[in-house]
């Protein structure tokens, strides 16, 4: 696995702070969910194995994936002077893309076509199930022992196959 990430401020003041970070994370192997798989896929160990066990098909969870994740995150806090107790806002916003790069299956899966062992809703698993951006608008107060807080929170959209 291959991880870059940076972290820079942008700005650090007396009452405000603002950060932006950009990352790419490569996982190797990553480990997926199969399609169901049955005999005459072109497999001479799978079909062995579902003969012999009286099974028509079977799933796998397998480390056969690569993917990149590509995303950068903004976070803008303010704190500003209040007469009694302490005062904060917070903007955090996150932008994220994942996509599988390669299918590299192993041991008696290797002639299996990739479509057939990892299919199209698999593969939307990982690239598609999550919100490609997430916000969150915050704001506490804290005096003496007490705390409140008041968020939200906003998640983009996704597409389930």
């Amino acid at each position: 696995m291959d991880r870059g990430a940076t972290a820079p401020t942008l700005y650090t003041g007396q009452s405000l702070t603002a950060t932006l970070d950009f990352y790419l994370i490569k996982i190797d192997d990553r480990i997926v969910i199969s399609e169901q798989l049955t005999r005459g896929l072109g497999s001479a160990i799978l079909d062995d194995v579902l003969q012999n066990n009286g099974v028509q098909s079977a799933q796998f969870f397998l480390n056969a994936a690569e993917t990149e994740t590509k995303g950068v995150d903004l976070v803008i806090s303010w704190f500003p002077d209040v007469p009694q107790g302490a005062l904060d806002f917070t903007f955090a916003v996150n932008a994220t893309d994942t996509q599988v790069v390669a299918v590299k299956p192993s041991g008696g899966l290797n002639d299996i076509d990739e479509q057939d062992l990892f299919g199209e809703q698999a593969r939307s698993i990982i690239e598609e199930w999550q919100p490609a951006s997430h916000a969150i608008v915050s704001a506490n107060y804290q005096i003496h022992d007490w705390v409140f807080t008041a968020s939200t929170n906003r998640y983009g959209r996704y597409r389930v196959i």
